[in-house]
């Protein structure tokens, strides 16, 4: 019988991969707090692999191993690797994680999505088992250019992650990135989860426009369900364009540091407007469709 086993679990890895349309590769850092913490549940309630889609999660709660799971079509956690304690604040996890996930589950594109504390320009995903070590946001471009980057990458929880500061970083080896440049909880995106799934699998072929469309207004039709509305943003940005809004900032910046003294009571005034909507009016000519 152990015979058997070990005989059907060689074959079963030695088989070909199947290529996929997607493959969504989802980095869920959970050691920052209490083993209570119910966000893989909550994915798996939502997320599904498919006929063009795998779902494949690498999961790390606060003193627990950390997993390796697949999230099958019925949505269940079919364990794949138990990887004991790992540090998910360092590069390597995170690249190691993406290497198995594209190398065991091949597909034509790649979404990527990590949970955990955002912190902007400082990085994300705190291990609060491992002296509180987060990926800097060289260590999130090293592993994504390592690993031959993503055409989606979502952080799904993050605070502040949607700052210029970040997006910046990741600008050449990401084309859609999304995330809150405000607070942020897991909740805001709980149930555009099955969304997201729903159009890998039944439009695999869909342009990222539309997919960030599909996104950003699937987050707004479940706002009635969330806590905090108040405090809610959200940000779908064409990297494609980030350096030239990069370009207009500076120039902006330093006309504003050049003419402080002169015009010292319009930029007082100015810094309040920052407060309204009134990027909804620029964004958009910068490829970003946020809700505000």
């Amino acid at each position: 019988m152990i015979i058997l086993l070990c005989w059907c679990w060689q074959e079963q890895n030695s088989a070909e991969p199947i290529l996929k349309k997607w493959t969504w590769i989802f980095y869920n850092d959970e050691d920052f707090q209490p083993t209570t913490s119910q966000v893989l549940g909550w994915f798996m309630e939502e997320a599904y692999s498919g006929e063009n889609l795998n779902v494949v999660v690498l999961s790390d709660k606060h003193d627990t191993p950390a997993y390796i799971y697949y999230i099958d079509d019925n949505h269940n956690n079919v364990l794949l690797e138990e990887m004991g304690e790992v540090n998910m604040g360092n590069g390597n996890t995170l690249l190691e994680f993406i290497q198995y996930a594209k190398e065991n589950y091949p597909a034509e594109r790649y979404l990527i999505s990590a949970y955990d504390h955002g912190m902007c320009w400082a990085g994300a995903c705190e291990d609060g088992t491992s002296n509180d070590d987060r990926l800097t946001l060289d260590e999130f471009s090293d592993a994504f250019s390592a690993a031959g980057g993503a055409d989606v990458f979502c952080f799904t929880g993050p605070c502040v992650m949607a700052n210029i500061e970040a997006v910046y970083e990741l600008k050449d080896c990401v084309d859609l990135y999304i995330a809150s440049e405000a607070p942020s909880l897991y909740g805001w995106w709980q149930y555009t989860i099955r969304d997201i799934c729903d159009l890998l699998n039944q439009n695999p072929d869909t342009n990222l426009f539309t997919m960030a469309n599909t996104i950003i207004d699937s987050i707004r039709e479940n706002s009635h369900r969330w806590e905090y509305q108040s405090l809610h943003t959200m940000s779908a940005i064409d990297m494609t364009q980030i350096d030239d809004l990069a370009s207009a900032l500076d120039s902006f910046c330093r006309y504003t540091m050049d003419t402080y003294a002169q015009y010292n009571t319009v930029w007082n005034g100015m810094s309040r407007l920052i407060r309204t909507p009134i990027q909804e009016m620029i964004a958009p000519s910068y490829g970003i469709k946020m809700i505000r």
